[in-house]
């Protein structure tokens, strides 16, 4: 008797050592969709706050290829235009696509101050889940708004496609502007001015991706020679 209760105890203290590794190695539980968009909003949200261009664009390059498909949002971007592109086309517009997403998108600083996400409204739509959230937006001294306030509300929309491990944003609507369409409308203007020459427009948009980054990088060069100046 006193041999089981002794291989009981043993047992029992094995799986109390055993449990805190156990937890440890056990995956976390998959987000929500309201629990995804509003970390993965913050994140891009302060990220698109941050003053250095360089850091600016570092960072929003991670997380724009964590939370927008690889090899969709370059298709869909294109639109007609897709169908005219080789293979090693597509492949080379892929390779530059985020990075060009990066320089448009995060060019200046939205100066938000604070920001509270809300997410109002949850509709599926066929493979996507259609999120509306609204944005209580507090600016830093009023940097962008054109009346100098420092408050807005403003009212967005996502439409989330899940993945084995979470989300990744299909399109953005913020105060009616989708960034889909924004994409496809710069690159048809950028096409037509290539001439709807595909390697003339890639070309282009190298150029524009490099000349931003160097700028970038020359303002951080020189701010921070400005802080060493001062000290």
């Amino acid at each position: 008797m006193k041999t089981v209760l002794k291989i009981c105890l043993s047992v029992c203290l094995f799986l109390c050592a055993a449990a805190p590794f156990a937890r440890a190695q056990t995956p976390a539980p998959k987000p929500t969709p309201e629990e995804w968009l509003k970390t993965k909003g913050m994140e891009l949200i302060d990220i698109l706050s941050v003053k250095d261009a360089k850091t600016r664009f570092l960072k929003l390059r991670k997380i724009a290829r964590q939370v927008f498909h690889q090899t969709e949002l370059p298709r869909l971007a294109m639109g007609r235009h897709w169908n005219a592109m080789t293979e090693s086309q597509r492949e080379a517009l892929r390779s530059m696509f985020f990075d060009y997403f990066v320089v448009t998108y995060g060019s200046v600083s939205l100066g938000f101050d604070k920001v509270d996400l809300n997410v109002t409204d949850k509709v599926p739509s066929g493979r996507d889940i259609l999120l509306k959230v609204s944005a209580a937006v507090s600016f830093a001294n009023g940097a962008n708004r054109p009346d100098g306030g420092r408050d807005a509300a403003l009212e967005m929309f996502f439409a989330l496609r899940e993945t084995p491990d979470g989300y990744y944003i299909r399109d953005a609507k913020i105060e009616g502007q989708s960034v889909l369409m924004f994409l496809r409308s710069k690159m048809d203007r950028e096409m037509r001015a290539a001439q709807s020459v595909v390697d003339d427009f890639l070309e282009s948009m190298r150029v524009r991706i490099n000349s931003r980054y160097r700028a970038a990088e020359d303002l951080s060069k020189a701010d921070a020679a400005k802080k060493r100046a001062v000290r």
